[in-house]
């Protein structure tokens, strides 16, 4: 009898480090958890096994070689077998609708993380102004079109999702939330350090890349306007400031703004003492700036502070103002207004057991309807439907067995 294990999952991705908190540390290492076989195709150095999962390297380097160099995976991936093929970048999508129609025995998914046309020009991609916006109308018009001749495509929100609707291909959204199980409750908010209380003093901790849609200059002078109604906050960022000189510019902007030596950088850390500096933080910052990925998406940040019970300050931008509205987990702000940003920390901050209610609002949340226990279920779902539709009848059965 033939059994789920059978079954053959390869997930692709160019970009993304081997192991990507969606990829590897949710995704494939849930599946492997699940029995099924599984590999990833990812930028590794040589073929290893890591929890079960069969990591095999791209042999791509640099992104001239990764617009071009695709092609040399294609036989690659053909002679893996896979029954299920699921790929995270947007340069792969030609080519795996190209191997879809020489594959019709497998199922080829599009996991879509954000609106890559606007990244194309906010980060430069071919460091070229006019190139890069030529290239965005483009790929804004032919992405959807690929990708509806695929079998199926996911959205991490429901506004990503909804662009590739009215094809051929089958859509669904997997929110790009927490394993609450990997991040262990903070300490109770309502049990702040005393002594921190009384000086007055107070840690902000952000993750992840330090740009400028971050609204990083935003916060750093409002922090400086606390500093001058007599609250003090430390910044301490984990993550790497792009471009680089962002970093210099940041500083200097503290020591303007009469907080010199209240901003440092730490850079990248494993993922859990990045989780155990997270914890520490006061308040959860999710600011960024007017685009219309940020209109459109919901940050991992978001999810991880909630998780903590970190209370919450937000832009408010549609996606996630309804998480934080839903879940009554902090506060929205137009971060434009430096001073408004400032009121909404100095609120939280000097309102303790109301900051402590949201951040319980938040993690309660979390346990209930924002954790990866239930979006992994959708996942199993989502691939049983395409998995019934393409595999062989004797096959089928196995689909069975991974649902239940």
């Amino acid at each position: 009898m033939i059994s789920h294990k059978d079954i053959h999952i390869c997930h692709i991705t160019t970009v993304h480090s081997w192991d990507d908190i969606r990829i590897f540390q949710r995704m494939c290492s849930s599946l492997a958890e699940k029995g099924l076989r599984v590999t990833l195709v990812a930028p590794v150095k040589k073929e290893t096994v890591v929890r079960g999962i069969r990591l095999i390297p791209t042999g791509l380097h640099g992104k001239l070689a990764r617009i071009c160099g695709v092609v040399t995976l294609l036989p690659l991936l053909w002679r893996l077998r896979g029954h299920l093929y699921h790929f995270h970048d947007p340069e792969l999508l030609p080519w795996m609708t190209l191997l879809q129609a020489l594959m019709p025995w497998a199922s080829f998914v599009y996991d879509v993380h954000e609106y890559h046309a606007e990244t194309v020009v906010t980060q430069s991609y071919f460091r070229c102004h006019q190139l890069d916006f030529m290239a965005s109308k483009l790929f804004a018009r032919l992405e959807p079109l690929l990708a509806k001749r695929l079998h199926g495509v996911i959205g991490v929100t429901t506004p990503i999702a909804d662009r590739f609707r009215g094809g051929g291909a089958r859509v669904a959204v997997i929110r790009n939330v927490v394993n609450v199980n990997a991040i262990r409750k903070g300490s109770d908010p309502t049990c702040f350090n005393h002594e921190m209380l009384e000086n007055k003093t107070h840690l902000l901790v952000l993750g992840g890349t330090i740009d400028v849609g971050r609204c990083m200059a935003e916060l750093v002078v409002a922090i400086g306007l606390l500093k001058q109604r007599g609250l003090q906050l430390y910044l301490l960022c984990m993550g790497d400031p792009f471009p680089t000189e962002m970093g210099d510019r940041l500083l200097a902007l503290a020591e303007k703004s009469g907080i010199g030596g209240q901003v440092s950088f730490k850079g990248k850390i494993p993922f859990a003492q990045y989780q155990q500096h997270i914890a520490q933080s006061r308040l959860g910052m999710v600011l960024y700036g007017p685009s219309i990925n940020n209109s459109m998406g919901v940050p991992n940040r978001l999810y991880e502070f909630m998780a903590h019970g970190i209370p919450i300050i937000a832009s408010d931008y549609p996606e996630v103002a309804k998480v934080v509205r839903d879940a009554e987990c902090g506060l929205l702000v137009d971060t434009s207004s430096t001073r408004l940003l400032a009121d909404a920390m100095e609120y939280l901050l000097t309102h303790p057991v109301e900051a402590a209610r949201m951040g319980a609002n938040g993690r309660r949340a979390i346990e209930e309807k924002y954790n990866w226990n239930l979006e992994f279920q959708a996942l199993l779902d989502f691939y049983g439907e395409l998995l019934d539709k393409n595999l062989h009848e004797d096959l089928r059965s196995a689909t069975t067995q991974l649902l239940n």
